[in-house]
């Protein structure tokens, strides 16, 4: 990885190149992560979604000030993950919590097809 110069030596514009410099070396040394959406369909072209799923936990936080415990921040995202994964998997989630509350929850799609 680049050494990360000294930016206190360098002119407006050093700054300018330097900084791009590091980030055309990033993006050269992960291309294949950066651009895997392009060869695989599943993944997605942004990380919209990603930020989605914590605009919920950080809204409650920001509405009530914090979560009370630990545990019941922890409490709150399984649930709203479970929720998530159910949405995204184009389940229902009212029939599914039904299902989950009767001790029968349906079988998710986990991460590389495993179920």
């Amino acid at each position: 990885m680049s050494e990360i110069p000294d930016f206190a030596s360098l002119t407006h514009e050093q700054k300018d190149e330097q900084i791009l410099a590091l980030y055309l070396r990033r993006l050269h040394d992960h291309a294949d992560d950066v651009l895997r959406f392009l060869a695989d369909p599943r993944v997605p072209f942004d990380n919209h979604q990603a930020e989605r799923d914590i605009r919920m936990p950080k809204l409650k936080q920001k509405v009530s000030g914090a979560f009370r415990t630990k545990e019941g921040a922890a409490t709150f995202c399984t649930i709203r993950s479970y929720l998530a994964t159910l949405r995204k998997q184009s389940r229902d989630l009212f029939q599914s919590l039904v299902l989950t509350f009767k001790g029968d929850p349906p079988e998710l799609i986990l991460s590389g097809g495993r179920r």
